[in-house]
């Protein structure tokens, strides 16, 4: 089963690629009705504090750095981001969100141009398992 904009599809036996080509859409983009839960796709942001926007005055930084966390905190209440860290004394961090490719792109460009990001499409467990039988012909 295949969940689009448009309505339910129901493609048995053809695979999810060749679905995507046809239709146009990225692979990452649908959803896949999986037993009984609907999954997203999922990514993985790489994020780099733009130097050039840093304050040197410790107070105005830290002020910077609230207002940063402030907006992470309302990506979180809305659902997109899953798990966040930043890495100890460096202004990076990694980010894991779970949307629509749109989404993930508004999310990145709220921060725009203060923060830049580095993104990983994942794929579950699952959907690497498929790709191993299509490789394995199973």
């Amino acid at each position: 089963m295949l969940y689009l904009p448009h309505g339910t599809i129901h493609l048995e036996g053809i695979p999810k690629y060749v679905i995507c080509k046809i239709w146009n859409i990225s692979y990452n983009s649908y959803y896949i009705q999986n037993n009984k839960s609907l999954t997203m796709a999922k990514y993985l942001l790489i994020w780099e504090i733009n130097p050039n926007y840093v304050s040197e005055d410790p107070a105005a930084r830290g002020a910077q750095w609230k207002q940063f966390m402030d907006m992470v905190r309302q990506d979180f209440e809305k659902g997109i981001t899953k798990d966040w860290g930043a890495f100890i004394a460096e202004p990076r961090g990694f980010s894991v969100v779970e949307g629509s490719e749109l989404e993930i792109g508004i999310l990145a460009q709220q921060f725009s141009p203060y923060v830049t990001f580095e993104t990983h499409a994942c794929a579950s467990v699952e959907q690497t398992m498929e790709l191993l039988n299509a490789l394995t012909g199973q």
